[in-house]
């Protein structure tokens, strides 16, 4: 059988490391991609990439994988095997929007590890690298793309990185040099510096017209367009001074990373086309979801701990932070569940009946999303004089249950010495409820119910936390 009517996909991986041995291997962290390799899928002929997040599960755009179709065998480039697996594209796609996919493999893809496949950057750090370019995207976060290389041979292509926007010697496009690199824009940054490229009837729009109604009729701002999508695009005069993205409509699937501050080179998107790209942490939670539906659950725990940045909580030997997540694989009751830090300190074990308790808020058995997990708050009792807007939480010593309010006023005392209570508003503090509101993020998956058990034993350090709180009234 030829490879005339099989799906092609560029796997990226790191091989940076294949030098070190398995015991020597450092912490798993990023590291440039160098390697890759190709896998070819029975299905349809459209050329696609895509980059491995774990030994087994690749991410590539929807559109890489159809619809209505389960496939579940793949001739992988690695020595030219057939593998068995899945594939699952989001439902609900709509342009660009929810253009994801992923491919799960019953065996890990070979020659891949834990240490070479592709860094995922935590939801916090993500959002604290990507900056806006400045108005000729000279300066701000730079990007790199990597995509397959169709020029070489099937026995061995390697992938395209592509850090630079090109410049085109001739109008025809022979030839071309490095212009500048590419470089992270936000909706907004485009809306204060080139509108015009968000107006579907200019010459050169970002969107299409038909993805900007519908964002417009689902009432899509620019921060959720931001969640969504993730933009590599040009100026508005790129096209006259014969500059290009380097980025074709056959490279669809293959990673965009950002390049941190050491150059090391973290995955955050996948590509869509010439401009425009899925933005991954929106749908982490998805992939989550869609890895414990089939089994795979060692995949999902390990996902689920690289995007909120946190390990297994040790109480022994761990000192947690104030609004860290934590991944609890519970051999109790066999649920992978997720609960909230509400104060700092060790010595204090996870619940294991689904409950909040002094030092912990139970969140549900699904993947937090980004906002989730990156919303700010303070515990009341810390002292600090409150800001307008602050948002703090409060364990009751009784129920054992979280209550977050948010301040009205700046206050003249410290936030512990004027405490809200009954659950209400009060002239100082607005009552918010048992959950930490967050920006909803549109098309992200819908946050679990919390279970809350009638009683919940609470951690011994927390509790004497907040009787000397309590007595100090």
């Amino acid at each position: 059988m030829g490879f005339r009517h099989r799906y092609a996909l560029v796997v990226t991986v790191l091989a940076g490391l294949a030098a070190v041995p398995v015991s020597a291997a450092p912490p798993i962290t990023s590291t440039p991609l160098v390697a890759a390799q190709m896998t070819y899928w029975r299905g349809t002929n459209r050329e696609c990439s895509g980059t491995l997040v774990t030994p087994r599960v690749m991410v590539t755009a929807g559109r890489c994988v159809p619809r209505g179709k389960e496939h579940r065998s793949f001739y992988l480039r690695a020595g030219g095997v057939l593998a068995k697996g899945r594939s699952v594209s989001l439902p609900g796609r709509t342009g660009p929007i929810g253009d994801f996919g992923i491919v799960m493999l019953e065996h890990p893809y070979p020659g891949a590890s834990e240490e070479t496949v592709a860094s995922i950057p935590s939801y916090r750090q993500e959002y604290a690298a990507l900056v806006d370019g400045n108005a000729d995207l000279t300066h701000g976060t730079r990007l790199v793309a990597y995509v397959n290389d169709r020029g070489h041979p099937l026995a061995s292509a390697l992938p395209r990185r592509l850090p630079y926007y090109l410049s085109y010697d001739h109008p025809t496009g022979d030839g071309h040099t490095a212009a500048r690199s590419l470089m992270y824009r936000s909706f907004a940054g485009y809306r204060a510096r080139e509108p015009e490229r968000l107006d579907a009837g200019s010459p050169h729009p970002l969107l299409s017209g038909a993805v900007l109604r519908l964002a417009g009729a689902r009432g899509y701002t620019d921060a959720d367009l931001d969640d969504a999508l993730l933009l590599t695009a040009g100026l508005a005069t790129d096209r006259a001074q014969h500059v290009g993205s380097p980025i074709r409509e056959g490279d669809m699937g293959g990673g965009v990373f950002y390049l941190d501050g050491a150059g090391r080179e973290w995955l955050v998107g996948s590509v869509l086309g010439p401009e425009t790209h899925v933005r991954l942490s929106l749908y982490w939670p998805w992939v989550f979801d869609t890895l414990m539906r089939f089994g795979m659950r060692a995949d999902a725990v390990k996902l689920a701990r690289k995007v909120l940045g946190t390990a297994a909580w040790d109480p022994k030997t761990m000192q947690g932070v104030i609004g860290e997540i934590y991944v609890h694989d519970n051999p109790v009751n066999g649920a992978v569940e997720f609960f909230r830090r509400l104060a700092t300190g060790k010595y204090d074990p996870l619940p294991q009946d689904r409950h909040d308790s002094l030092c912990w808020e139970y969140l549900g058995t699904r993947l937090p999303d980004a906002q989730q997990a990156t919303t700010r708050f303070y515990r009341l009792d810390t002292q600090r004089l409150a800001a307008v807007g602050d948002i703090y939480v409060v364990t009751d010593w009784y129920t054992q249950e979280a209550a977050y309010y948010q301040r009205r006023d700046a206050g003249g005392e410290d936030v512990g010495q004027d405490h809200p209570i009954e659950k209400a508003d009060s002239p100082s503090w607005r009552y918010l409820g048992s959950d930490l509101p967050a920006r909803q993020m549109k098309g992200a998956p819908a946050e679990s119910r919390k279970v809350r058990p009638a009683s919940s034993a609470a951690c011994a350090a927390c509790r004497s936390s907040d009787r000397s709180r309590h007595a100090s009234r």
